[in-house]
C-alpha cells in the first residue's frame, strides 16, 4: 500500500510537469517585432508567485457581408507559461478573432491553495474597450469584440483579484475523500493524507479582470 500511495503522489506530480510542456517562455521573443506593424500587447498585474499560463489562438475573419461575419481559419496558436508583458505583431489581417485562456493552480500540499481562470472570446460584436471589471463576481467567462487593428494596437490588461473565496465543491471533495478513506477499513485509510497532499486542506478561487483599449 506504501507503494500505491507513494505511486500516486509521483503521479500527479508527472500530470503536472507534462501540463508545462507544451507551454514556452515568449518574453524573449518581444525584441523581435517590428515597431511599425500593429501589436497586440498583453500586461498581467499582481500574478507574481502564481503558475499562470496563457492560451492564445487567433482566426481569420470571413465577412458574410457588412454585419455578418464568421470566424474561420486559425492563423497562429501560442502558449505562454508565466506571462508578464507580451507584445504580438499583427502581419496577417486587419481584422481578428481571438480566443484567449489564463488560468493557474497552485501546489501546495496540505496548505491553502488557490485557482483562477478567465476565459476571454474575442469573436463577438460587443464592444469592451475600456472595460473595467472590478466585482467578487467577476465573470469567468466573457465575449468582446473581435480584435480591430485597422487604425490602432490593442493592449489588454489582465489584472488579479484575490478574493479569498473559498471554493466550495472542491473543498468539500477533497474533505469528503479524507473521511470516507479515514473511517474505512485498512488499508484504506492509508489513503487519507493523498487528497490533501494534492489540493491542500482548503481551495481559495481567486478572479481575473480585464481592460481593452487602444493604442
Amino acid at each position: 500500500m506504501k507503494n500505491t500511495k507513494t505511486f500516486l503522489i509521483i503521479l500527479t506530480l508527472l500530470i503536472n510537469c507534462v501540463s508545462y510542456q507544451k507551454y514556452d517562455d515568449y518574453n524573449s521573443k518581444i525584441s523581435e517585432s517590428d515597431p511599425k506593424s500593429k501589436q497586440l500587447v498583453l500586461e498581467f498585474k499582481d500574478f507574481e508567485n502564481y503558475p499562470l499560463l496563457l492560451d492564445i489562438s487567433f482566426y481569420k475573419i470571413s465577412w458574410k457581408n457588412e454585419r455578418e461575419f464568421e470566424c474561420s481559419d486559425k492563423i497562429q496558436e501560442i502558449h505562454i507559461k508565466e506571462p508578464k508583458e507580451i507584445i504580438i505583431p499583427i502581419l496577417d489581417n486587419t481584422t481578428q478573432c481571438a480566443k484567449i485562456f489564463l488560468k493557474y493552480n497552485t501546489f501546495r500540499p496540505f496548505q491553502k491553495n488557490e485557482i483562477a481562470f478567465l476565459n476571454l472570446n474575442l469573436t463577438d460584436k460587443k464592444d469592451c474597450l475600456k472595460l473595467n471589471y472590478k466585482s467578487d463576481f467577476y465573470p469567468e467567462n466573457l465575449n468582446c469584440k473581435y480584435l480591430d487593428f485597422s487604425k490602432n494596437s490593442t493592449k489588454i490588461v489582465f489584472n488579479h483579484i484575490i478574493n479569498q473565496k473559498i471554493d466550495i465543491d472542491k473543498t468539500f471533495l477533497t474533505y469528503g475523500l479524507t473521511l470516507m478513506s479515514l473511517v474505512a477499513q485498512t488499508p484504506t485509510s492509508y489513503l487519507a493524507p493523498i487528497p490533501m497532499s494534492i489540493s491542500g486542506y482548503k481551495t481559495i478561487k481567486n478572479s481575473i479582470s480585464i481592460e481593452i483599449e487602444e493604442i
